[in-house]
C-alpha cells in the first residue's frame, strides 16, 4: 500500500495489482490474493472490494489465516 494522510488517497496493493493487470490487457481474473503477515485474516478495504466485483470472475471471497 501507498498510505497518505487523506485516508481516502491511499493506493492500496490490490487496486495497484488490477488496475496494472488491466492496463496490460488483461480482462479475466479466476482469483485474488492478499498476503500479509498479520496473525489474523486481512481483508481488502471496501473501495478495493468494489473494485474486485466490478472487474473479478469470482463469486466469492475467502479469508484465511495462516
Amino acid at each position: 500500500n501507498c498510505e497518505n494522510a487523506s485516508y481516502g488517497g491511499t493506493i492500496c496493493a490490490e487496486r495497484n495489482a488490477m488496475t496494472t493487470a488491466l492496463a496490460l490487457g488483461h480482462r479475466k481474473f479466476k482469483a485474488v490474493a492478499v498476503v500479509t503477515e498479520l496473525k489474523s485474516p486481512a481483508s481488502p478495504c471496501g473501495m478495493c472490494r468494489q473494485f474486485l466485483v466490478e472487474f473479478g470472475n469470482y463469486k466469492v471471497m475467502h479469508q484465511l489465516a495462516v
